[in-house]
């Protein structure tokens, strides 16, 4: 008889967990995600304000603007001036040491590298 009220019991105890997992919400990480990318596009506008600012108090104070302040390189590539006075996005000469381990690459023979491209 107790074996049949303990099974019983159990029984009542997974549905139960089971109806209270199907409430939660399961696409957290979807907002969380969103959430970092309007973060990082709030940063994005902050940082061009600011460069625009220089920008002009340069220009006021008589200075040439630096036209790299406007151009967005990506990762491994630097802005650098060309001939025309034109900022343009060129590779970078010497990659810097890496610290983080999450960006060290491991060979097929058990070496671990930094990630050079």
């Amino acid at each position: 008889m107790t074996r049949l009220l303990f099974g019983l019991l159990f029984c009542v105890a997974l549905l139960g967990s089971s109806v209270l997992a199907k409430e939660l919400p399961q696409d957290n990480t979807e907002k969380d995600q969103l959430d970092l990318i309007e973060e990082d596009d709030n940063l994005n506008e902050v940082d061009e304000e600011s460069n625009e600012n220089v920008a002009s108090n340069e220009i006021a104070g008589g200075y040439t603007p630096d036209p790299c302040l406007k151009v967005r390189c990506g990762a491994g590539r630097i802005c650098e001036v060309n001939d025309k006075g034109e900022g343009q996005c060129v590779c970078i000469p010497e990659c810097p040491q890496e610290t983080d381990d999450r960006r060290r690459v491991c060979s097929n023979h058990n070496e671990t590298l930094d990630q050079r491209l």
